[in-house]
């Protein structure tokens, strides 16, 4: 057994971090997906936000993307999934990804650089 603070592995100057900052707070002060959300089951956002990394570390796929959640102490950081959770399924993942779409979340979800 060994206890490992993961915020402490991601370098303090890393670029992640503001970048995980940012779309932090736009998905907290969003009200938009309270309307689509269901008042029970998983949000969707950690699987939206799972985008981020995978687009900045060019994953080509959902597959890789969850395999890589396996793994990556950095992609499980900037979703905030603990260690002891067990990374999303590829086919949910793509589902909720499409429902996500429909509701025009990526223009919410996008930053205003």
């Amino acid at each position: 057994m060994s206890l490992i603070d993961v915020e402490k592995l991601i370098a303090a100057d890393h670029s992640i971090r503001a970048i995980k900052l940012m779309y932090d707070e736009a998905l907290a002060t969003s009200a938009h997906f309270d309307a689509i959300y269901a008042s029970r089951g998983t949000p969707s956002i950690p699987l939206l936000k799972g985008k981020v990394p995978s687009a900045l570390y060019t994953v080509g796929s959902d597959r890789k993307q969850c395999a890589r959640l396996q793994t990556d102490l950095l992609f499980r950081w900037f979703l905030d999934l603990p260690m002891d959770k067990a990374r999303f399924d590829a086919a949910t993942y793509s589902k909720n990804q499409t429902r996500l779409l429909r509701h025009e979340v990526a223009d919410v979800f996008s930053p205003k650089w």
